[in-house]
């Protein structure tokens, strides 16, 4: 099995990234913060709690809402690490 992983790097696609986004299968689409490397501009440091801001940009390209997000991504996390 395939899985895309997105982190807040998601803030700086171009169209043809976002449109790459959009044409992931809802089952094959993660959420990754790359604790601690992609750092929110505001926070002096980051941490898996920031996920929500991930999920809120990729709902805002995909054209689903932030709650659709979470939920499918949480159900693939699970999958993929058989939780």
């Amino acid at each position: 099995m395939c899985y895309f992983g997105v982190t807040e790097l998601v803030r700086e696609f171009d169209s043809f990234q976002k449109a790459a986004l959009r044409r992931i299968p809802k089952g094959r689409l993660l959420l990754d913060k790359n604790a601690p490397y992609f750092r929110p501009l505001q926070a002096s440091a980051n941490t898996p709690a920031f996920i929500g801001e991930v999920a809120l940009e990729v709902s805002r390209v995909r054209g689903e809402t932030v709650e659709e997000v979470l939920e499918f991504t949480s159900a693939n996390a699970c999958i993929l690490y058989q939780m």
